[in-house]
């Protein structure tokens, strides 16, 4: 088994009706696998000309990941999953929506996602001092 840090388990909430734009936003839970490329930092200055909710200094902490293209969308926890190949393009998400790490495991196919997590570990982010 390749035990890779880089590899984690991350939860979505995609619209379920994004397809068709009269119906109401439906979003439904979805784990994600993919590789953790990076973290991005970003320091936003206070701007009050954009409202109330910018008149402060803030910190956002994103996460670029780079998506396994899933045979099917399920928590590796719990049933198989497997992938084949990378998607091409990354995407940015919260730093928060980062599980846990995962391990994978090289068949003749693709790969397997080994998820052993559960309800009991997850990742926390620490700044460093």
């Amino acid at each position: 088994m390749l035990l890779d840090s880089q590899f984690s388990q991350f939860t979505l909430f995609p619209d379920r009706n994004a397809k068709d734009a009269a119906l109401e936003d439906d979003p439904v839970l979805q784990v994600q696998y993919g590789q953790l490329v990076y973290i991005l930092v970003l320091q936003l200055e206070p701007f009050p000309e954009a409202g109330s909710d910018f008149t402060r200094e803030t910190t956002h902490r994103l996460a670029c990941i780079l998506p396994c293209k899933l045979l099917q969308h399920s928590d590796a926890t719990k049933e198989l999953v497997e992938y084949q190949e990378m998607q091409e393009t990354p995407i940015f998400v919260h730093i928060g929506v980062v599980e846990c790490a995962v391990g994978r495991i090289r068949t003749e196919n693709g790969w397997v996602i080994i998820d052993r997590s559960g309800d009991f570990a997850w990742t926390v982010f620490t700044p460093d001092e």
